[in-house]
């Protein structure tokens, strides 16, 4: 059982990483974060986990760190976000090996039925093919960076962009 490490990009306090690594005693986890009420409840609740609090667009680690894994889950969509800016911070920690997934919400659950889009809080719509168009923009920018393999899947509410493999 190698060890590997996972950076969680927007990972609030860091609790999703349990359910995700259920039973991986082998992972070594950071978690970066704006908000600084959410890091203070994960260093309290998490012990094993790293919390780092900075913008996902900045340079937040300030040594060059290399994960095997990194996320970023339902975070590069939110308001002000360069996703550009964002997706070069994540490369450059990430080990040549590793892998990137980011995930964009795709729709809400609403009387029994799932509503596809995304709400836009500054104009109030719920723009149906954003989440789709943010995916492909994605991706392309992945494969730019230089990832040999990469993806694009729909599950349920989300859209889960992948790249693995770099140059």
């Amino acid at each position: 059982n190698k060890s590997f490490r996972v950076l969680d990009i927007g990972g609030n306090d860091g609790s999703e990483l349990e359910s995700i690594f259920q039973g991986c005693s082998n992972a070594k986890y950071t978690v970066v974060d704006i908000s600084n009420l959410a890091i203070d409840k994960g260093r309290k609740k998490y012990k094993n986990i790293s919390f780092v609090q900075n913008d996902m667009e900045q340079e937040y680690l300030n040594n060059i760190d290399l994960f095997d894994i990194c996320l970023c889950l339902r975070a590069i969509q939110s308001r002000g976000i360069f996703s550009h800016d964002a997706l070069i911070q994540m490369c450059k920690h990430l080990n040549k090996e590793g892998i990137l997934i980011v995930s964009i919400p795709n729709g809400y659950k609403h009387n029994g039925k799932v509503e596809r889009g995304l709400y836009d809080h500054r104009s109030r719509l719920f723009l149906r093919t954003k989440p789709q168009e943010l995916a492909a923009k994605i991706e392309r920018k992945l494969i730019d960076y230089g990832f040999n393999n990469t993806g694009i899947e729909t599950i349920d509410t989300e859209i889960i962009v992948w790249g693995k493999d770099r140059l």
